[in-house]
This record gives C-alpha cells, sequence and structure tokens, in this order.
C-alpha cells in the first residue's frame, strides 16, 4: 500500500504543532500506524514526505537508488583496480637497481675520501703555521 501524503502532512502537522502533548503524542502514533501500513519506518515515511514537499518528487524509487549507488561504488573499485598495476609497475621501475645502489655507494666512498683529503689539507695547513703550501720537510711528517 502506498503512502497517502496529503493525509500524511495533515497529521504531521498536527503531531507538530498540536495544542496539547496528548493530542501530539496521538498523531505521532498515527504517523508511526499510517507508515507501517505503507511498509515504511516513520524516518522512511518522513523522509518521503520532506522530499515530496513543493510538488517536487523524486523518480527514482528507493532500489532504484540502492542500485545507482551499487553501480557507482562498482565503477570506483574498478578504476581502483585498473589504476592499482599501473602504480605497482611505477614502484617497480622507480625501484633502486644493483647498478645504482653500487655507483651510490661508490659515490659515498669518494665523498668520504674527498672528506678525508679536505681534513688533511685543513690539518696540514694548521700544522704549517697558516701556510697555504707546507714545505716538503712538512710534507714528509704526513707520509
Amino acid at each position: 500500500m502506498t503512502l497517502d501524503l496529503e493525509k500524511f502532512r495533515k497529521v504531521r502537522a498536527l503531531a507538530d504543532a498540536g495544542s496539547t502533548a496528548g493530542e501530539r503524542a496521538a498523531a505521532k502514533s498515527r504517523l508511526e500506524a499510517m507508515a507501517r501500513k505503507a511498509g515504511l519506518t516513520l524516518s522512511e515515511a518522513l523522509l518521503h514526505d520532506d522530499t515530496d514537499k513543493g510538488g517536487i518528487k523524486s523518480p527514482w524509487t528507493a532500489e532504484q537508488m540502492a542500485a545507482y549507488w551499487a553501480e557507482e561504488a562498482r565503477k570506483e573499485k574498478s578504476q581502483f583496480e585498473a589504476a592499482e598495476p599501473k602504480c605497482r609497475r611505477r614502484e617497480a621501475t622507480m625501484a633502486e637497481s644493483e647498478r645504482e645502489r653500487l655507483l651510490r655507494d661508490a659515490d659515498l666512498e669518494i665523498l668520504r675520501d674527498m672528506d678525508a683529503g679536505r681534513n688533511l689539507r685543513a690539518e696540514m695547513t694548521r700544522r704549517s703555521g697558516g701556510q697555504r703550501r707546507p714545505s716538503p720537510v712538512q710534507l714528509d711528517l704526513f707520509i
């Protein structure tokens, strides 16, 4: 059975703005009975009433909406699944190869040697009393 929205609205107005608490309670119980008779919960019936106000009626039934959102979820999942292998390939492509690792290690070794050379030069300058070029005798001390 379908919900008679005109009658439902009148009872709802009474439930919202009845003059006494008993009148509002009786109207609310009547709303629940009308919704149950239509196969809906009270919140679903109120939603139907809200969407139908102003002469705007939703062309979608609850089943159609559920099917639409299920289809949207399926599309989103398939897009994710289609993109996932590409991401894995990109990660594999961008991963460091053995050759790159060896070059990086060699570069680090060269940098350490250069740093050691700078330290040696600084020590030689300090020991030579600030001269830029140590004398041959001083060079013998470092060898």
